[in-house]
């Protein structure tokens, strides 16, 4: 699979049409796992690790070469959730508050 960045840049290329300067911005990965965090920025491999798909090593490769950026933040601050877990109300109302902003 190709990434849809990716993908848009090489078809721009072959088209010949230059993308906006906000097309080549860097993206951010904000996670709140401390070994996922290790392995987005420790590319070594480890007992533990070496069971990981190929297809997953392209993430570290992004990161190596600057296209994304790993950044960690505080399990209370992580947005996703409100999608990724089931949630007590009270936690849910502070994420949607977050993410809505109201």
């Amino acid at each position: 699979k190709v990434p849809s960045r990716e993908l848009l840049r090489k078809v721009s290329q072959a088209l010949k049409y230059p993308l906006p300067d906000s097309s080549k911005a860097i993206s951010t990965i904000f996670e709140d796992t401390n070994g996922a965090l290790e392995l987005a920025k420790c590319p070594r491999m480890r007992p533990r690790t070496k069971h990981i798909a190929i297809k997953y090593h392209h993430f570290r490769e992004q990161i190596t070469s600057g296209k994304i950026k790993v950044k960690g933040i505080d399990t209370n601050d992580q947005i996703a959730d409100i999608f990724t877990k089931p949630l007590v109300r009270t936690k849910f109302e502070a994420l949607r508050k977050m993410l809505l902003s109201w």
